[in-house]
């Protein structure tokens, strides 16, 4: 039975009241850590905190003074979803009682999950929203559904299915814990209740951090209407027709500038366009998610935007462990055995260089290494091309 005629069985929600204005603007910030998307990868999520010292062996908050920013994309694709938005709950109240912050940002797999959206959402995602509460709530769809299919057949005059072919089409489209995943996202559900509290995009002392990049249209609207039309469309007080939540030039979808080939050439060329996108936004570096690096942060003109989604699922040939510092003016990334400072132009001149030493601090890394043993063999050093192998083969 088509998806058009059994949306209209689903259980409807309430309709959640305004939101808030969040604040969206901090100063005098010693310490930021941003890790981009996590995507269900709970324990390689984790790690990083640990890696960065955000939190203890007992995964209470021990950043102090730190703000983590998790640049949106916490869903979908993987399977623990759940368990991460949960840590990333209980931290914002630990990190809040000892000075520091836990920003999460809204990505679009969140407003994907809101709107119902849920192609990426594995099934053992939606089986950890599998409780009685939901199971009686999937029986009562079901029988409306059932009777919608007779209804229609009988409109048209044809032999309804049996309720054995009908439970069969139903649980084909509605997987375990679907009806509690839509119920835990609807507007006043716990998770859709909380990704409607924070940002799309916020600045922390010069730097502003959003899910994807910026387009020049688009920054010159400002965080603050940015935030504003987001919020609106996603409590329903405002259409996603002509609206910002969905729009590929928008910060939510846009990839414009992460996809900027790494030269100096191709960098100089749009350098223009991305510090005018700055001056709109009153900062001097973009710091965004969304479009994935192969296996390390990428930091572009001259260190105005750096890309931090390098793939953290296990389905990225087995996930990495990265985050980025930010203190002062130094910019690190933080990998598994250590850190390094990022270069501020990662181009054709330097980017072998830059690879070297992640390798050096991220020995699992397969994008890594694989892109190092490519890189020997185009240079004739063989006997390190062959180690670089090596090292991937001793990969688990």
């Amino acid at each position: 039975m088509r998806r058009s005629i059994t949306l209209f069985l689903l259980v409807a929600f309430a309709v959640a009241a305004a939101p808030v204005a969040a604040e969206h603007e901090w100063s005098g910030v010693g310490r930021v850590v941003a890790i981009g998307d996590v995507h269900g990868a709970y324990d390689n999520f984790v790690a990083i905190l640990q890696n960065t010292g955000l939190v203890d062996g007992n995964l209470k908050w021990s950043g102090g003074k730190t703000h983590l920013v998790q640049l949106g994309d916490v869903m979908d694709r993987g399977a623990r979803s759940r368990d991460c938005m949960e840590l990333l709950m209980r931290l914002e109240k630990e990190a809040k009682k000892a000075g520091g912050y836990v920003h999460v940002l809204i990505g679009n797999h969140e407003a994907m999950n809101m709107v119902g959206i849920l192609d990426n959402t594995s099934t053992e995602e939606f089986a950890s929203y599998d409780d009685d509460k939901a199971r009686k709530t999937r029986e009562k769809a079901f029988g409306n559904y059932l009777d919608e299919v007779r209804r229609q057949a009988k409109t048209e005059d044809t032999e309804p299915p049996s309720k054995e072919e009908a439970r069969r089409n139903f649980d084909d489209q509605y997987a375990p814990g679907y009806f509690g995943h839509r119920i835990a996202f609807s507007p006043r559900g716990r998770y859709g209740k909380w990704i409607r509290e924070h940002n799309a995009a916020i600045r922390i002392n010069d730097t502003v951090f959003t899910h994807g990049d910026w387009s020049l249209e688009f920054s010159a609207l400002g965080i603050e209407e940015i935030n504003k039309r987001i919020k609106k469309e996603l409590s329903g007080d405002a259409s996603f027709q002509d609206g910002f939540t969905f729009d590929l030039k928008a910060p939510l979808q846009y990839r414009g500038l992460s996809e900027i080939p790494l030269t100096r050439q191709q960098q100089e060329a749009h350098l223009p366009k991305v510090k005018e996108i700055l001056l709109n936004l009153d900062a001097t570096r973009l710091v965004v998610g969304h479009t994935t690096t192969d296996g390390a942060i990428e930091p572009r003109f001259g260190g105005r935007h750096i890309s931090t989604d390098v793939g953290m699922l296990e389905l990225y040939q087995g996930g990495h462990q990265v985050a980025l510092e930010i203190i002062g003016n130094e910019l690190w990334g933080v990998h598994p055995e250590g850190k390094i400072i990022l270069p501020e132009y990662l181009d054709e001149n330097n980017e072998f260089d830059y690879l070297q030493e992640v390798a050096a601090v991220d020995p699992a890394n397969v994008n890594i290494h694989r892109r190092l043993a490519e890189g020997y063999l185009v240079r004739g050093e063989y006997e390190l091309a062959r180690d670089a192998i090596e090292q991937l083969f001793d990969i688990d």
